[in-house]
């Protein structure tokens, strides 16, 4: 019995695996879409589909049983109810609502979600969930991967920024964006001075990540081994000028 259960979940993440590999290419589809509303309604239009040249989520865990955030967007087998891929977030529009300004007006926010780019014609559910907690559906859609107006990413001549790169595996790593709001255009050289030294940090030793294997930290420990870093770290910080 025991054996029985092991081999099973051996196979579970090559069946996954398996299941990525028929239905989705190694890119991304980037949904851009609109939400209009207020503190009580919601309405969805869609803005445009865009091929991006990545897929660095997950190959395995396709399915979002925790559905966290008050959205949820859902790929499915088009025509039918299978369900190849979900995913819940959060957005600045769903923010809104809580505020007094959404009692009193409607407005509209553009907000994007990225699935894996497919390989056979799906179905695009962007869902989202009542005041009560109930899921509703918001608009679905139909996307054949050859669809003309689907827009490829590397034809949108977009401006190309210096980035610095730590980890090149993207399934592994993400991208931290630091927008120098409150610099003028003058002052960009130094914005990116003290941003360049914030990003040369170094990570911290692999025996400073686990300490005990356990997850415990032990006081003597912290003092000892994280002092320099943390000096490090807090130097690093004072250089900036947040504003």
């Amino acid at each position: 019995m025991r054996k029985t259960i092991l081999f099973f979940f051996v196979l579970l993440p090559m069946m996954a695996w398996a299941q990525f590999e028929k239905y989705f290419t190694e890119s991304s589809l980037r949904v851009d879409y609109c939400l209009t509303g207020n503190h009580n309604e919601t309405t969805f239009s869609l803005k445009e589909l865009i091929h991006e040249p990545y897929w660095s989520g997950s190959k395995t865990n396709l399915i979002d049983n925790l559905e966290f955030g008050s959205y949820i967007v859902k790929v499915y087998e088009s025509g039918t109810d299978y369900l190849l891929f979900s995913k819940g977030y959060q957005n600045l529009y769903g923010e809104w609502q809580t505020t007094d300004e959404a009692f009193k007006i409607t407005k509209t926010f553009e907000e994007s979600v990225i699935v894996p780019f497919p390989k056979v014609k799906i179905d695009i559910a962007l869902c989202y969930k009542t005041w009560e907690g109930q899921l509703k559906e918001g608009m679905r859609f139909t996307v054949s991967p050859d669809d003309y107006f689907i827009r490829n990413y590397d034809n949108l001549n977009l401006p190309v920024y210096e980035a610095w790169i730590g980890n090149k595996d993207i399934t592994k790593a993400v991208d931290i964006v630091i927008l120098p709001e409150g610099y003028t255009q003058a002052e960009m050289g130094l914005f990116r001075g003290k941003h360049v030294q914030l990003c040369a940090l170094r990570p911290l030793p692999r025996e400073l990540q686990h300490p005990w294997g356990d997850g415990t930290f032990g006081r003597e420990w912290l003092h000892h081994a994280w002092r320099p870093h943390l000096q490090e770290h807090r130097n690093a910080f004072q250089l900036l000028d947040f504003r």
